[in-house]
């Protein structure tokens, strides 16, 4: 496989950006519609999911601007203000599992139990910068929050997106992965 096709944006890549964000933004909808606000974590972890998963697949350009766009159209289609701290958030988090997306092996029909627990721990390491570490500095920038005031949540959403992410998005792969048709 070409590396560096993983940082650009391909068909593929706008396609499931499209999608992933379309999809975040009518699910965020149904969630608030059901009481569940945009600063609950439970918005966050499914979000999130959205994200490894493009992110794993079509690199971190896609995961990006679905990390970023995706949350800034459900703010703004859910009718709440925009939290561009999140959105900053989901993005470096969908840049850092993306970063990763050639050594996975998802495309190329060898996600091993090795390059699943690549996966996972890249998952693990980039939710822990996102929610421990940048999701923090950038309430503290922006929104003149005390600094690490949120980090219970953080360790909350860190530890519920991995096991969440590390079941569902990982199984997926797994089997997108061994369905995709090997090339001659």
């Amino acid at each position: 496989m070409n590396r560096s096709l993983k940082y650009k944006l391909d068909t593929a890549g706008i396609i499931a950006f499209v999608a992933c964000v379309i999809a975040i933004t009518f699910i965020s909808k149904a969630m608030y519609l059901f009481g569940i606000d945009s600063e609950n974590p439970v918005m966050i972890i499914v979000v999130e999911a959205f994200i490894a998963f493009a992110s794993a697949l079509f690199g971190p350009i896609t995961g990006a601007l679905s990390g970023f766009l995706g949350i800034v159209c459900a703010n703004e289609y859910c009718g709440v203000s925009i939290m561009f701290v999140d959105a900053i958030t989901l993005s470096a988090i969908g840049v850092m599992i993306g970063i990763f997306a050639d050594h996975y092996g998802v495309r190329d029909r060898n996600f091993t139990p090795k390059n699943m627990y690549l996966f996972n721990l890249t998952h693990a390491m980039s939710l822990i910068a996102g929610f421990i570490f940048i999701r923090p500095y950038l309430a503290y920038i922006f929104e003149k929050k005390e600094l690490f005031a949120g980090i219970n949540t953080g360790l909350y959403v860190t530890v519920v997106c991995f096991v969440a992410v590390g079941i569902v998005v990982t199984g997926l792969l797994y089997i997108i992965s061994k369905s995709i048709s090997k090339k001659k």
